[in-house]
């Protein structure tokens, strides 16, 4: 262990150090940002007053915004962009990169500090520019993704039965293929061979892991068909109906060929998209994650996600007070810290942060435990005020976390959680929690650098 670095903070730097990180250590972003909601009948001086109201209090950007046919989301960017609010969760963190080259270009001093440079007045209206087009690039892309969507559904209604277009709607989300609890979808079999085959090597190695000779004692013997698998497609054509139901081994490789493919076929895709795209914008992956889910048995690798954003961008949680700490019967102070540390933990030095979270009351509706089915019946309501939000975002910075992205600006006016998770209070006017977020998010842009350039020094593990 080095006697000057004892904790090995640059080792563990080195082992994410990409051009992104690259990037966004130089810049040291600290978005604090939130969900804005358009409201049936909203006028465009109601909106401006609202940004103008969210800059004046230290939010920078907004975390989200959902559209509506009378504020499609581009509208929405447009005129908080116009009033000083970038309208992505990653502000700052996608201008284009600050280098002498860009100086120069600008008329600016090559060697000029970086926060300099960041608050210079030209600077400032390049990256407002960089930003417009990442709305229109942004624009274009919602639009391809709905014809496509569209092209799909049509497609869907033509070639297969109601019964079959009603059977893809109970599918679980975020997995590869149509599967259900541990299976793996028929069509990714070729796939699924070629992972075994890499892992085991031989037909036989594959056998003796998954207990088709019979040598592990307590467990329901192998039907008759594997033990007689000689080749590799052998295992292919049996793999729905030679495995001993009751082994547990061939369950575990499926959710590890799961949890890999959906990072090889889903996180590094969309990374490898986005750079395509636009290589300025970062990517963010990793969302809803209570604080002991079962990860592996949804096929979830988060470590694995955090590592492939070192090359995208962000690695988030998603935090919701009243369905993400059933398991710890809904305390938070401490759950919250060890949530945000343990997700800095898996980053590996790369950018982290909340970038969904709660952000106001939640007490009638507010999402109840999908996981346990006790806490459907007893999850708790939270105020959330000023006190409960000092206590979420100072967790959140004193875990390693850069960035607020919380849920949200003002409530909904009708359906689910009406009247509900607002920073504002149900008539839009700012309360003690708004602004004790606001003043939280000043702090931690002032001391940013110091944030970014901080480190863990555990002293006691667990």
């Amino acid at each position: 262990m080095s006697s000057t670095d004892p904790f090995l903070h640059q080792r563990i730097l080195d082992l994410t150090d990409t051009q992104m990180q690259r990037k966004l250590r130089k810049m040291a972003p600290m978005p604090v940002g939130a969900v804005f909601l358009p409201w049936p009948g909203m006028t465009e001086d109601e909106a401006r007053e609202q940004f103008r109201t969210m800059k004046e209090l230290g939010f920078t950007c907004l975390k989200q915004t959902m559209g509506t046919k009378e504020w499609p989301t581009e509208r929405v960017y447009r005129v908080a962009l116009d009033e000083g609010i970038n309208p992505f969760w990653y502000a700052e963190a996608g201008w284009e990169d600050i280098t002498p080259e860009l100086l120069n270009k600008l008329g600016l001093d090559p060697s000029m500090d970086i926060d300099e440079a960041m608050e210079h007045p030209t600077m400032l209206a390049y990256q407002k520019d960089i930003i417009a087009e990442q709305i229109e690039n942004d624009f274009a892309a919602r639009q391809a993704k709905q014809q496509k969507q569209t092209i799909k559904y049509e497609d869907e209604q033509k070639n297969k039965s109601l019964e079959e277009i009603r059977a893809r709607q109970y599918v679980t989300p975020g997995v590869v293929g149509n599967v259900k609890g541990h299976e793996i979808d028929p069509s990714l079999y070729p796939q699924l061979i070629a992972w075994l085959q890499k892992k085991y090597k031989t037909v036989d190695a594959l056998k003796a892991a998954w207990n088709c000779d019979g040598s592990h004692v307590g467990l329901a013997g192998p039907r008759e068909a594997a033990q007689n698998w000689q080749s590799w497609e052998d295992v292919e054509q049996g793999l729905d109906t030679d495995i001993a139901t009751k082994d547990y081994s061939h369950y575990c490789d499926f959710m590890r060929f799961r949890a890999e493919t959906f990072i090889d076929s889903a996180i590094k895709a969309k990374i490898e998209s986005q750079q395509l795209t636009d290589p300025n914008v970062p990517v963010r992956a990793g969302g809803e994650m209570g604080i002991f889910l079962p990860f592996a048995s949804r096929g979830t690798d988060m470590e694995g996600i955090a590592r492939a954003m070192a090359e995208g961008g962000s690695f988030y949680p998603s935090i919701h007070l009243t369905w993400h700490f059933e398991e710890a019967f809904y305390e938070v102070a401490r759950p919250v810290y060890m949530q945000a540390a343990l997700t800095t933990d898996w980053a590996k030095g790369i950018w982290s942060a909340t970038w969904e979270s709660s952000g106001g009351p939640s007490w009638f509706s507010g999402g109840k435990s999908p996981f346990v089915k006790w806490a459907q019946d007893k999850t708790p309501g939270f105020t959330c005020h000023e006190g409960t939000q000092t206590s979420l975002m100072l967790s959140w910075l004193a875990a390693g976390y850069r960035g607020f992205g919380l849920w949200s600006w003002n409530q909904r006016t009708a359906g689910w959680e009406t009247g509900e998770f607002g920073l504002l209070d149900r008539n839009r006017k700012v309360t003690k929690r708004a602004r004790r977020a606001g003043d939280i998010g000043k702090a931690a842009r002032k001391f940013r650098r110091e944030l970014w350039e901080s480190d863990k020094q555990p002293q006691v593990g667990v």
